[in-house]
This record gives C-alpha cells, structure tokens and sequence, in this order.
C-alpha cells in the first residue's frame, strides 16, 4: 500500500501555509479563538491542496480485471488476427473465478466484441471493425471504462504497434493516472512482397511555360522489374519501365511547361510481386499561374450572359455552369478566385452550399450572390450556410414592414395516393421507381415548408374520408419537427374533397398574414359540398387558392376551385413533376418579399466597389433583406432595404446584391458602362489578395502532414515575430487550425495528424503589427491510408506502451496470471479530501461566528490541557460544561470578549453624546 499523486505539481502551494496564521491575527477575537480559526483554515487549505493533486491509495488487490486489445487492421491480416484470437481463447481457459475477462476488437475505431466478466465464456469475435487504420489509443480509452471498479486494472494489447491515428504518449499518461498497467503479445502477418508509391514531390506553384520536374520515391521489398505511369489528371503523360531494388528508389520525372490551372500528378507503380493493390498509387498538386478565375452558376439559363459578358471585358476567365453543377468537393472549387451565384436557390446547391462557407470562411475567397425571383427569401436561404456567409438575412426584422406569408397545404391521403393512376385498366399501377403519389406529396410538402421562413406561418391537412391536421398553421421556427410530422402521413381511406379544403380555409380565416393561400394536392373525385360558397368565403378573408391534380382527378372541379379562388391551376401527368410545382406555388406567393417598383438606388456608405460610378441608371425591383451587424450597406432602395451589401466572412469576403443581374429589374444596366464597372469592381474586391513574399511547402509522411511556411519583406529580409496560422480542409469539408510556430528566420512551421485519404486544402494567414499577409492557396494530397505503409512489427512503441506503464512483454498467456506480477486496485481520495475541507471550512466559520462558553474554551485551551488531566488524577472536581437549553443565549463570553464588547458601547454612547450637544 503506497500513496500517490496524478498532479503532484500542485503540492507547491503548501508552501502558502505558513501565512494562513498570519490572516488570523487580524481578526478580532481572542488568543485562544484565533487558534482555532487559523487551524481550521490550514486543514482546508491542505485538504484543498491534495485533492487537487490528485491524493490516491494504491491498495493490494486480489482481483484482477484484463482487457484484452485484439488488432484486426490490416497491417496485422489474417494470420496475426489468428494468433490473437488463439492467444485469448488460452488465456479464457486459463483465468480463475477471481479474474474478469473483456475482449475489445479495434482497427480504425473500437468495438467491444465481449464484456468484462468471470463466467469463463469464450469470446465470439463478431466485431468487424474498419480495418483501413489503427487506433490504439482509442481501443484503450475504451478499455479503461469497462474494468470493474474494486479491481486491479490490465490490458494485454495484442498487436503489430503500427499506430496510425491518435496520440499514444496522451494514452500512457491517462494509463498511469487510471493505474492500469499494460502488457504486449507481439502479433504480425507473414511477410509480403509489396511495391508501393511512397510519394511524389511536385513545385507547389510555377509559371506558366514553365518546365520542372517530379521526384517520386517508390519501395519495394525485393528486387524486381515494375512499369511506373504517371498521369496528370486523367491522361498519361509518362510510361516506363524501370528497375526496383529492395528498398526506396527515387526516381526524377522531367516534365515541359503546362497549361495554366490546377494539375493533379498522380504516380502508379505495377509490378509483379504486389500483394497490396491500396498503397500503388500516390499523387501531388502544381498551380500553373494564371489569370484570375471566376465560377459563374445560374439558376436558369443563359440568365447571366450579360454578366459573363462584363467579366470577360475586364479579362478574367470565367467558367459557367448551371446551379446543380456547382462542385461539392473543396479542392475542385479551391481552383476559381470567386464564386458569383445568379438566381440561385439554396436547394439546387444541396451539399455544395456548405462547400461554399468553408471555402470563403476558410480558404479566404470571394463569394457574390444576385438576386431575382428564387434567391434570398424566394430561394430557401433561410437558416442556411449560404445565407451564414452572405452579409445580409433573409428574415426581415422591422415588424412594421415585414412582410408574412402564410401557406396551408391540404393533401389527399386516400387509398388511391398510394398508388399511381394510369391509362386504361390498370387504375392502380404503381408509379415508376415504386414511390406512391403520397410519398411525393410529402416531399412536396417539406419542400415548401423550407422554402419559408421563421415569421412565415405553414400548416399541413391530410384528409381522406375526414380532415385530419398534421401540421397546425404555425411560424416555420423547427422545419425538422415539421418534416418529422408530415413524413408520418400514410395513404389509407376515402376522399372528402370538400372538406379537407374547408378545414384549411377556416384555419387561415384565423390567421393574420398579409398573403394568405391553401394549395390543394388531390388525385380524386368529388361532388359532395357547396365549393361555390366555401370559396366566397375564402376570397371574403383574402385567400388564394390553387390545385395540384396528382396525376388524376377530376380536372374540372380543381380547375374551376383554382379559377374561382384566385389561383392556378396543375393538371400533372407525372407525378415527379409536383414537388417542384408546390415550390413554385409557394414562391409565386411569397410576393411580399419583392418590392417591384422603379427607382434609383442611393449611396448609403462608401465602398470600393462603386469607384467611378457617379451616377446608376434606374431598377425596377429587388428582393427584401436585412443587413446583417457588421456588414457595410453601399447602395439601399428608397425603403433603405440592402440592395448592394459587403463584409468579411472570416478569410473572404462575400457581397449581395439584391436586385438581379438583368433581364427583369436591371435591364436598364445591360450594356451601359456602369454595369460592366460595378461587377468587374465588384467581383475584384472578393478575390483574395496573396502576397508571393509568402510561400508554403507541404510535407506529407506517415500520416501527418507538416506545413512549412517561409516569409520575407518586399526588401528580402526576414518577417519575424507574427502569428501564423494555417486551415487545412479536409475531403470531407471539414476544417483544421494549426497554429505555426516559428522555428527559425522567417519560417514558420505546423504539424497535423491528416489519415483519411483524398484532397486537402491549405490556406495560410500571417498577422503582423503592420498587417495581415495571406499565402497563395495550396493543397497536397493522402494517397492512401498509413495502413498500407507500414507491415511488420513496431516493438519500440509496443514496448515504450508498456514499460511506461510498468507492463512487460507476454510470451505465453499464462504470464498473464504469474504469482509475482502485483496487482493493485486504486482507491481515489480526492473526494473525501473535498468533504473534509467542507466540514473544516464550516469549523472554521463556528469558530468565527458563534460564541463559546469560557467552560469550552478552558477544555480547549492547550495550555490547559495538563492542568485538566492533573485535576483528573488527583481527583479533585472538574466542573462540567454548562449546558442550557437556551441554545446560543445561554452560552456566557470570556472577560477579554465582555471588555471588547464594552469598549465598543462607550464609543457609541459618546458619539450619541456629542452629536446631541450640536
């Protein structure tokens, strides 16, 4: 049995000690309740002290927990999993009553395959973990949670110790804290003969015309004739065969000057003797220089000619494509400087939008979206990373000029929506890819609901032989809960037309909105109710409403409902076609967010992006938003809404221009010097401003990738002293700060755990008091997992694991269970410390605060104590404590606290004196 300390470091404030006595001869009270109070004091100050040091017991045990840690990555295979396996299976068979028994499978993420306990039950081996990397340190983050408390704690790590993910010197410090100690059983698989792709090394940036070279290292475990390919992007650009000795070869490509742009270099090796396909391949980014690129997308097309048109004039290439098409994938949209959305709404980008944040937030490029009929409120923006990058909201917030749409979706649910109506016989033929007409109802109906926004009011009614409400008419604040509750319609019943419709009129009857609209989903059949007084009523109360024949149906009620309600009429004969028809409708209703009127836009701040633009022709309307705080207004409507709107969205910046590019409310722009200035100005105050006198080098090697970073004046010398930062985003989208540390003149340097393959993205910022300096965008790229790097066995990191948590080697299981390993169960003490300091802590405000009878504090008073236990002896009488059931008035004071408290009363007895004598 042994103390010990998780964070000894602490122990150093007992040296504080020594003043708690001093803090309490200030204090008022007498010699003997000073003690007191200052002994209280430094028992919860020590207490404090050492439960903050982590104060634990470690106490012989009889009981022993282990965890077994069985490897099943691939760099172990089939054979070393085997032996695990057999190891443990021995091991079961071997452990007594007294030991608990728990098997955790791991490769590039843990799973418990069986619990700890002592039933002596094999272990079944159904866990199939990913076998792409190895994770140690989580295997035994896990492995720490499953020991039975009162017991000893080991793991036996069965396993090749080519670790790949985590930090393995943070696990065998959380090892030693828990007391776990770990033992190794060496496992591996046979020896292979492999050639593989080390890495290929290609200049970051060059110019255009430019020749350069790659350098590529291949391995291989034996002598042999391979064929290496290198390719740049998809087309072969080198073929040769060479000669591979046992070991690394490295081997230099020439390569001429290329086009301008982004090039991928991708190296393959083909050899006879390869028994691992994963790891033939690897691959590198050069950036050709060239003029600024900008991605144009539109939301229809040909609707941004005039623009493309403009920035063609001011010589930049500009590539367009349609807004489906924007790339979703970073390092693909990390080539253009600038993004400009024409009329583009927030469900054509589906995961591109959220590309699109990181891209400026991230990677510090331009972003500038246009309005028209299906952006901004018309375009779902709400609540999305498109509309968290743009400097204004969709919402608007002035009560007295928002405008509030409210919407009440009335869906058939009969028997017949789950199916799909045809021509001839076969009335209940299902519709093509098997989606029931109910299914796409739903879709429709979550669709439009995302279309709103927070101050808009939606409501859903199923009906079939009755009305049944799905959604009651609300603000659109939670779209999930509302997706959650229409995805749980399902088609059963009859058809009651009638009323259906009338449930949503008088709903909307209730409401206060400025435009109010029932759009009715049907594919049935129905003569029963008066529709002509039912839509008089509704047309009373200001409501629209419009019909959807899902494919079927009677098309002469509908038609005529739509006529008379004031609105429009679908006859659908694919029912594919209604999710987009119900979204339509909805925007078509979401009118009050235009403001359609001719007028001049005015100067509100200035800005560089109306730089030589005196005066602007006139536009005839403009989507409503709300500047964000933060953002800069340049150019606002008669109304001050936003029409051209800036700021800064971490790295990059993003502009909104709220009227749209041409066409409809700014055709008088098309053409006229003024249009071409703003967007060319505007798309140049986007793009990101790199400095060459910054250059950044990648180094990607054993599943971390170095960023180096080398920085200099305009006068050559050295930018020293400034705080680097570098984003590196992943394949996913998902970003990583490193924060750089200069390690010599002017360089920077930064280190990143980057194990999952595919393209990442580097953007580096340098703050300096002078500044900030951003550093051309670069890239490099993980071929394949470090897996596939490494094969045989790693004892160095199996046994500095074990020997830093007193563990050892195993070579048969029996060692395991040895009578002279000591077994230690660890008892935590940091908590009674905390009670103990609690209960001193309330002595010591006794001590303080209460008063003592004179007969306590004798008993108390050391100085005493002999005298006592003299009396005692000899048998003279001792007098009792007095004890009254008065509680604190019957206690009496000692005669130094009676003078005390008498001293005070004359004082106050003068100043009562003098003040009545004035």
């Amino acid at each position: 049995m042994r103390l010990g300390f998780d964070s000894p470091l602490f122990l150093f404030l007992l040296l504080l000690l020594p003043l708690v006595p001093l803090s309490a001869r200030a204090l008022r009270l007498s010699r003997m309740r000073k003690i007191l109070v200052a002994t209280a004091r430094l028992a919860v100050l020590t207490c404090l002290v050492l439960a903050l040091s982590g104060l634990y017991l470690r106490l012989p045990s009889h009981k022993l927990g282990v965890v077994f840690l069985v490897d099943a990555s691939d760099s172990v295979g089939p054979e070393g999993i085997a032996q695990a396996k057999e190891f443990v299976r021995k091991a079961y068979q071997l452990a007594g009553r007294d030991v608990d028994l728990g098997v955790v499978v791991f490769g590039k993420e843990p799973l418990i395959d069986s619990l700890t306990s002592s039933d002596g039950k094999l272990p079944d081996f159904l866990s199939r973990p990913d076998s792409t990397a190895t994770d140690i340190p989580s295997a035994m983050r896990l492995a720490f949670s499953m020991f039975p408390a009162d017991s000893s704690k080991k793991i036996v790590l069965l396993s090749d110790g080519n670790n790949n993910v985590g930090d393995m010197q943070e696990v065998s410090r959380l090892a030693r804290m828990f007391g776990v100690t770990v033992d190794y059983y060496p496992v591996s698989q046979l020896p292979k003969a492999d050639a593989l792709v080390d890495s290929v090394k290609a200049p970051a940036r060059i110019k255009p015309g430019q020749s350069f070279s790659l350098q590529i290292v291949v391995s291989s475990t034996v002598q042999q004739r391979a064929k290496l390919t290198v390719l740049d992007g998809d087309k072969s650009v080198v073929s040769t065969d060479v000669s591979l000795k046992a070991g690394k070869n490295t081997f230099v490509v020439p390569l001429p000057g290329q086009g301008q742009g982004v090039h991928k270099w991708e190296a393959r090796i083909e050899a006879a003797q390869d028994e691992i396909p994963q790891n033939d391949r690897a691959a590198s980014f050069t950036y050709v220089e060239s003029p600024s690129r900008v991605l144009v997308a539109e939301g229809t097309p040909g609707e941004a000619s005039g623009l493309v048109a403009a920035l063609k004039a001011g010589k930049l290439v500009v590539d367009t494509v349609d807004s489906n098409d924007i790339p979703k994938d970073i390092s693909t949209l990390a080539k253009y400087d600038a993004v400009v959305l024409v009329n583009v709404p927030a469900n054509s980008l589906q995961d591109a939008g959220k590309t699109l944040q990181v891209y400026v937030h991230d990677l510090g490029k331009g972003l500038v979206a246009i309005g028209g009929d299906r952006a901004f409120a018309l375009g779902g923006y709400f609540n999305t990373p498109l509309e968290q990058t743009l400097p204004v909201d969709s919402q608007i917030r002035n009560p007295d000029e928002e405008p509030q749409v409210a919407v009440v979706m009335a869906i058939d649910k009969s028997g017949s929506m789950a199916a799909c109506h045809c021509e001839g016989s076969k009335l209940l033929e299902q519709y093509p890819g098997g989606i029931p007409k109910v299914d796409i109802a739903k879709e429709s109906a979550i669709l439009s609901s995302e279309t709103l926004g927070p101050n808009d009011i939606f409501g859903v009614v199923a009906f079939d032989t009755a009305p049944r409400w799905v959604v009651r008419p609300e603000p659109v604040t939670d779209k999930s809960s509302i997706a959650e509750k229409v995805a749980g319609i399902q088609g059963s019943g009859g058809t009651n037309i009638y009323g259906g419709l009338a449930e949503a009129i008088d709903s909307l009857i209730k409401v206060k909105a400025k435009n109010k609209h029932v759009i009715l989903l049907t594919d049935g059949w129905s003569n029963v109710g008066n529709y002509d007084e039912l839509i008089s009523k509704a047309r009373r109360h200001g409501i629209t409403i419009s019909t959807v024949s899902a494919a079927g149906g009677s098309a002469q009620l509908l038609r005529s409902i739509a006529e008379k309600g004031g609105g429009t009429f679908y006859n659908t004969r694919d029912s594919a076609d209604i999710p987009q028809i119900v979204l339509k409708e909805t925007q078509k209703h979401m009118r009050a967010y235009i403001q359609e009127r001719q007028f001049y836009p005015s100067s509100y701040a200035p800005s560089p992006i109306l730089r030589g633009i005196d005066s602007t022709p006139p536009l005839l309307g403009y989507v409503a938003t709300f500047p964000k705080p933060g953002s800069t207004v340049a150019l606002v409507s008669p109304q001050k809404d936003p029409v051209l709107a800036q700021w800064q969205y971490g790295l990059g910046r993003a502009i909104a221009w709220t009227s749209d590019a041409g066409g409809r409310w700014s055709k008088s722009w098309l053409g006229t010097q003024q249009y071409a200035r703003l967007w060319q100005q505007a798309v140049d105050w986007v793009m990101p401003r790199s400095s060459e006198n910054v250059q950044v080098s990648t180094t990607y090697e054993d599943g971390y990738t170095s960023v180096a970073v080398d920085a200099v004046n305009p006068s050559g010398s050295f930018i020293n002293g400034a705080q680097a930062r570098a984003v590196i985003a992943a394949p996913s989208g998902q970003t990583h700060e490193v924060n750089l540390e200069q390690t010599a003149p002017g360089r920077y340097e930064g280190k990143l755990q980057t194990t999952v393959p595919g393209s990442y993205i580097t953007s580096v910022t340098l703050s300096t008091p002078s500044g900030t300096l951003n550093a051309p965008t670069s890239g490099f790229i993980v071929p394949y997992s470090p897996e596939y790097k490494s094969f045989g066995l790693n004892t160095a990191i199996l046994e500095a694991l074990s020997s830093a948590t007193g563990g050892s080697k195993l070579n048969v299981p029996q060692e395991i269970f040895r009578s002279d390993a000591k077994s230690y169960s660890r008892l935590d003490l940091w908590w009674p410390l905390l009670l103990a300091s609690l209960l001193c802590l309330l002595l010591e405000v006794a001590f303080r605060r209460l008063r003592l009878s004179s007969e306590l504090l004798k008993v108390l008073d050391v100085r005493r104590l002999g005298t006592i236990r003299s009396a005692g002896r000899s048998g003279a009488p001792v007098d009792r404590l007095s004890n009254t059931s008065g509680g604190l008035e019957g206690l009496t004071e000692d005669k130094e606290e009676r003078a005390i408290r008498d001293e005070r009363l004359s004082r106050l007895r003068a100043a009562r004196d003098r003040a009545r004598k004035r």
